[in-house]
């Protein structure tokens, strides 16, 4: 009897692997640049209604969860890129900023919000671009970037420029990326590191098919 697997990639496919909470968990924290590791998760709703009077548009994103600090990210798989894409993905941070707060609460509550894209396409090209694969935007003191205004922060992996370089690329952080890459492949097979990782092994295995 023969294996295939579905492509995580595919919407409801992608939901399904990151609606449990230990390989979304895992998954973050190997691919972000975070201060902290993230040690817990909540889910929150996916559709993000209006909070102002008169807003007429809301954006519904694969998968929208806060950790144990309150940091809030919102988690997408797109496949092809457009000239609007910055732009929806602004949108969808903007409103997991506005959504945390009521009526009477301060601004000083507002946590930290990740807008993190998986892309299945490229949209960074020309000199330099080639092996940039993991594109980290931030608000930034143009004078000395080091001076950061914590908020809202945006996340696009590129899958198709993915190549392992580093030791560490090579391990975790690549098994995930590999594995939204290969993965629904015709003839995809796991190999071993796949397999010696619980949290991949565990999502591969967790939309396998089986055929005749």
């Amino acid at each position: 009897m023969n294996l295939s697997y579905l492509d995580p990639k595919i919407d409801l496919v992608f939901k399904r692997v990151f609606s449990r909470a230990s390989l979304l968990l895992d998954f973050l924290n190997a691919v972000l640049p975070l201060d902290a590791p993230i040690k817990s998760l909540t889910y929150l709703p996916a559709e993000q209604a209006p909070q102002v009077p008169g807003m007429r548009f809301s954006s519904i994103v694969d998968v929208k969860c806060c950790d144990q600090s309150g940091q809030v990210f919102v988690v997408e798989m797109q496949m092809l890129w457009t000239a609007a894409y910055f732009s929806r993905i602004q949108f969808s941070g903007d409103q997991a900023t506005v959504n945390q707060l009521s009526s009477d609460a301060a601004y000083q509550s507002l946590c930290p919000v990740y807008s993190v894209t998986v892309l299945n396409d490229v949209f960074a090209k020309g000199p330099g671009e080639k092996d940039r694969w993991l594109h980290h935007y931030k608000i930034t003191r143009l004078a000395d970037h080091d001076k950061v205004l914590q908020g809202l922060q945006f996340v696009i992996l590129e899958l198709p420029k993915f190549t392992p370089k580093t030791r560490v690329e090579k391990q975790v952080t690549a098994l995930w990326l590999r594995f939204l890459r290969d993965t629904g492949k015709p003839g995809f097979v796991p190999d071993e590191a796949f397999l010696s990782y619980p949290p991949v092994a565990n999502a591969v295995k967790s939309h396998r098919i089986q055929g005749l």
